[in-house]
């Protein structure tokens, strides 16, 4: 499992702790002030303290206070944890006045006459300022609404006059009704100084993986939904609900309450105790829809006088809210609960009643279920008709918990529907998310199911459903289900489909896998199953490309038209799972992705929408082609989306995928210990599923080259190759171009000649531009190896010229990188320098650090004078001029198409290089230099 190393054990809010980052990289040069603000419980200490452990790593000295609620009556309590670590020495070098003035207040006096407020707050600003000029500050307030009001008047006269000082403040805020902001010392520091991060609600994929990661426990996917939506999202309430589930030690059936920790039973029902008995039922009936509505609580009850006027009673006391006719619960702790308190009878009349007034199909079905004592058809009937409504309209999760509950609710003698129902449950589960959950359902429908087209089916589905997990016994199923289902060619087609999706391994080669699919068009033609041929063909088209036939045009559209054509269907996502995902990934070999990212957005829009974590394929592969693009921050978006729905369907090879594509990302911008954690956890579990291996070993050898550690990169690389190799070349891939790369700078020039003319035989025979250059780069760094520098000159100039015309900027970048070194080395010093310069340009619009780094070492070793303004990249003197002009951060920003955020880091350097501390000084100097 490969999710929780992602933010060093902090999880969901990657976005944030990057924010903090920014911060602290701003904030330590000049004066900054963040401010994390969210209700109880949402985390903002726990990011906090992130930041206060990042400020210490980079040398920051740390003034810390927490106050608790019984500190904001007690005078100058902030000012006093603030200063407990700062020595005698700095109280002794201020002036006497201040120094006594300081003295009282921190009662290190005996003195009992008034401090003057001034002179206190003077001598602060004094000692930070002090210290400052040795080491950065940072000034950090956990819960600042606790901070007593003499520190907080402290706190805001020093905030507002360092302004050019390195000194930061870091604080957090609890923002919720009953607690107000202390405004006035925001509004001191100033909207250009102040930056605000409000702490949003963990989504569903961050609680599923701090649950595991807290309590050690993997919840299904229905029930985290309920978790997440009980919880609000609320760290805290989710883990306190999860501690009660793990000592219930089952999760609950659809529709039952979820158990409730004593402490937040306690904590609600004593805020409902307040309330008229007439009010709690109303609530009651409230929390048992999923809607409320005045209206309808009001028909249940029949009594809407009654209920408007007790639902005003509910409002006065914060319980409720009513929203255009809808109720609404303060928190959804408040519904849960109540509800849990009515007795399993209660609740049942109280189900009998509201299925005979809600409006919905779905609604009633789910009444009917919960006031059912025992199966009966007509309800498993009537649940499986909404079911297939939920379907319909897009809502997976709903569809799924409505059909298993007709499966519990189908009478033993009605085998043929609970047949159906079962088999139904575990296609919707599996596409839900819940792969363990739909493998249980099928093993209970193989044991039901009699021998022949029933039991094909059932193994059919099984084999599809293990295939991720288990490749043999997948295999074995498939073929078992092939023989059960001979005599159905529609049935038959769709099996050699599954088996046809086999491309490695001693189960299945390629051969076989070919011969699959065009059996499979064969028989579904002749079945006039115009799905499953659009698959075969899909599937013929990618095994003639995968051996080296070429990309079959005509073979592929018809595939994808004939899919098109049944869109009124699902589409099928995944691994080899639809004729446009096919389709869309060999455009991407064929370097076609304008062509191939619009199929893929498609596939990746019509997974959502359906909640089918089968989605999380194409969003990975929508990932590599982004970060190919040069477009890293969508490319990380997308593979973190992919990665968490992955991690909760129990999908482990695509987990594998997606974090390998993250893992890359995180490389590429810098962050190195998350990137090495993510992709060597990808590989690890890769090993474990047998499938998978090569995404982490790339991304680790990419890594580990910009790292310029070559022995490592080869050493992840290596056994990748040894893989690909024997399997024949018929594509050039990155793997082995980027191990010639590392054999070059070890010196074993035969080893990487020998790997170079393998790369380089199906890149010329295909045309791929991208290998080409790539294969360009190789041979300079082969020929600089073997000491023919000029020669080596020359196909690096080749392999800059050929990427210039391939949209792949970080190939481009690495190729400047060596053609500036190489002319370097050739005293070639000012076609170097502009080289390098390039190389360097690129890597920052990428937002690569550390290849960045890179190009700026390599041309620090130039010797003679340089060519732009005091080391001004050719980015920095852009952004320099349009401050001179005027300009605000955002509108750099657009103006060069950077984020803000690049925009910032850059003004840092700038400001460091030319030796000044505002935009004001910046301008004066860059006009001087003009």
């Amino acid at each position: 499992m490969v999710l929780s190393r992602i933010t060093d054990e902090i999880v969901g809010r990657t976005r944030e702790l990057a924010e903090v980052e920014d911060f602290l990289q701003l904030a330590l040069d000049h004066g900054r002030t963040l401010v994390i603000e969210g209700e109880a419980g949402i985390g903002k200490t726990r990011v906090w303290k992130e930041g206060v452990e990042r400020a210490q790593a980079r040398g920051a000295r740390l003034l810390v206070s927490r106050p608790g609620g019984a500190d904001v009556k007690l005078a100058f309590a902030g000012l006093a944890d603030l200063l407990r670590e700062v020595g005698d020495e700095a109280l002794s070098e201020l002036p006497p006045p201040q120094r006594r003035a300081l003295s009282i207040a921190l009662l290190l006096e005996t003195d009992r006459g008034a401090s003057d407020k001034l002179a206190v707050a003077s001598a602060f600003l004094g000692i930070i300022r002090r210290l400052a000029m040795t080491t950065p500050v940072l000034l950090a307030v956990d819960d600042v609404q606790w901070l007593d009001a003499p520190s907080a008047h402290v706190l805001e006269f020093a905030l507002r006059r360092v302004d050019t000082e390195p000194v930061g403040a870091l604080m957090t805020v609890r923002v919720e009704s009953g607690q107000p902001a202390p405004a006035d010392l925001f509004r001191a520091i100033g909207e250009e100084r102040l930056q605000r991060i409000h702490l949003e609600p963990l989504r569903v994929g961050s609680l599923f993986e701090l649950i595991r990661a807290r309590l050690g426990l993997t919840l299904g996917r229905r029930t985290l939904l309920r978790v997440h939506e009980t919880s609000g999202g609320n760290p805290f309430y989710a883990l306190e609900l999860a501690r009660a589930l793990a000592q219930v030690g089952a999760e609950p059936a659809g529709g039952e309450p979820l158990p409730i920790p004593t402490t937040l039973r306690e904590l609600v029902t004593a805020r409902l105790a307040t309330l008229s008995e007439g009010t709690r039922e109303t609530l009651l009936v409230a929390a048992a829809l999923r809607r409320p509505t005045q209206r309808l609580v009001g028909e249940a009850l029949g009594d809407p006088e009654r209920v408007e006027q007790e639902l005003d009673e509910a409002i006065a006391v914060g319980i409720v809210e009513l929203v255009d006719g809808e109720i609404r619960f303060g928190h959804p702790l408040l519904a849960s609960i109540h509800y849990s308190t009515a007795s399993p009878l209660e609740r049942r009349r109280l189900h009998a009643r509201l299925a005979e007034r809600v409006p919905t199909r779905e609604e009633r079905a789910r009444h009917l279920a919960l006031a059912a004592q025992s199966p009966e058809a007509g309800v498993a009937a009537e649940l499986e008709a909404a079911s297939a409504e939920a379907r319909g309209r897009g809502a997976i999760g709903a569809a799924a918990e409505l059909l298993e509950q007709a499966v519990a609710l189908t009478p033993e003698a009605d085998r043929a529907d609970r047949l159906r129902r079962r088999m139904a449950a575990a296609e919707i589960e599996f596409a839900a998310g819940n792969a363990e959950r739909a493998q249980l359902l099928l093993h209970a429908a193989l044991a039901e199911a009699c021998r022949g087209h029933e039991r094909a089916e059932v193994l059919h589905r099984l084999g599809e459903m293990m295939l991720d997990e288990d490749i043999g016994g997948s295999a074995e199923l498939l073929r078992e289900a092939e023989r059960e289902a001979e005599g159905n060619d529609a049935l038959r087609a769709q099996i050699l489909c599954s088996l046809a999706k086999f491309r490695y391994g001693h189960w299945i080669g390629y051969d076989e896998s070919e011969e699959c699919a065009r059996n499979a068009a064969e028989l579904a033609e002749r079945a006039g199953d115009r799905r499953t041929l659009a698959l075969a063909l899909a599937l013929l088209g990618q095994r003639v490309f995968m051996r080296g036939g070429g990309l079959q045009m005509d073979l592929m559209e018809r595939a994808v038209s004939i899919e098109e054509e049944m869109h009124e269907h699902a589409v099928e996502l995944g691994e080899d799972a639809s004729a446009t995902t096919i389709y869309a990934e060999l455009l991407l070999d064929c370097e076609q992705p304008d062509a191939a990212r619009p199929l893929l957005d498609r596939l990746c829009d019509t997974g959502r929408q359906a909640e089918d974590a089968g989605v999380a394929y194409p969003l990975h592969v929508l990932a590599y082609l982004e970060f190919d693009a040069g477009r890293w921050g969508r490319a990380e978006a997308l593979a973190r989306e992919a990665l968490e729905i992955a991690v909760q369907g129990g999908r482990e090879t695509i987990e594998v995928l997606a974090a390998s594509a993250l893992g890359t990302v995180e490389g590429a911008l810098g962050r190195v210990s998350s990137a090495r954690g993510v992709l060597t956890d990808a590989l690890e579990l890769a090993q474990r599923t047998g499938r998978g291996g090569r995404a982490p070993r790339y991304g680790l050898g990419l890594l580990e080259l910009s790292l310029e550690d070559e022995g490592a990169a080869w050493s992840w690389l290596e056994p990748a190759i040894e893989r690909i190799l024997p399997l024949g070349l018929t594509e050039p891939t990155t793997e082995v171009s980027d191990g010639v790369e590392a054999l070059a700078q070890l010196g074993r020039v035969d080893e990487a000649a020998k790997l170079l003319n393998a790369f380089e035989e199906p890149a010329r025979r295909l045309g791929r531009s991208w290998a080409l250059a790539a294969a360009a780069r190789c041979r300079g760094l082969v020929l600089a190896t073997e000491g023919k520098l000029d020669t080596a000159e020359e196909a690096l100039q080749e392999a800059v010229a050929i990427g210039e015309g391939v949209p792949r900027p970080l190939e481009l970048g690495r190729s400047l990188l060596w053609l500036g070194t190489m002319q370097r080395r050739l005293s070639r010093k000012q076609a170097a320098r502009a080289t390098l310069e390039r190389a360097q340009e690129v890597f920052e619009q990428l937002g690569a650090p550390i290849w960045a780094e890179r190009a700026r070492r390599e041309s620090a070793r130039i010797g003679g004078r340089v060519s732009s303004k005091r080391e001004l990249s050719a980015t920095e003197e852009q952004i320099a001029e349009l401050v001179r002009l005027g300009r605000s951060n955002k509108e750099i920003a657009g103006a060069l198409h950077l984020s803000v955020k690049t925009v910032e880091w850059n003004l840092s350097k700038i400001y460091r290089k030319l030796g000044v501390r505002s935009r004001a000084e910046l301008g004066a100097a860059f006009r001087r230099e003009s």
